[in-house]
């Protein structure tokens, strides 16, 4: 089966910024994404993103976003930093259930 992890954005979901999000934001990628044309899921992703300013109409803030993932990677295990905008992510990728608390 595939992989399980969090899918959740805490923009929307307060849950999603804690420590360890509850169970009822846990997903079975293979069953959300059920057309994915290359695939099923097989590693999780955890976002930290900060908009330092005003872009987009989106307001200053911090948020965590955490979802299924699909693009190739060879490895997993690691994270990387994006920056720009006024903003910036550290994304940070994994490949067991759960692994994106």
């Amino acid at each position: 089966s595939a992989i399980k992890c969090f899918e959740c954005n805490s923009h929307k979901d307060k849950d999603c910024a804690l420590d360890i999000p509850p169970d009822s934001l846990l997903k079975d990628c293979s069953t959300e994404y059920p057309s994915r044309p290359n695939g099923a899921s097989t590693y999780c992703r955890k976002i930290k993103q900060n908009i330092d300013i005003e872009v987009n109409n989106l307001q200053p803030d911090s948020r965590i976003i955490r979802k299924c993932g699909f693009e190739h990677e060879n490895r997993t295990d690691y994270c990387y930093t994006r920056s720009g905008d006024g903003g910036r992510q550290i994304v940070c990728t994994c490949d067991k259930d759960k692994c994106n608390a």
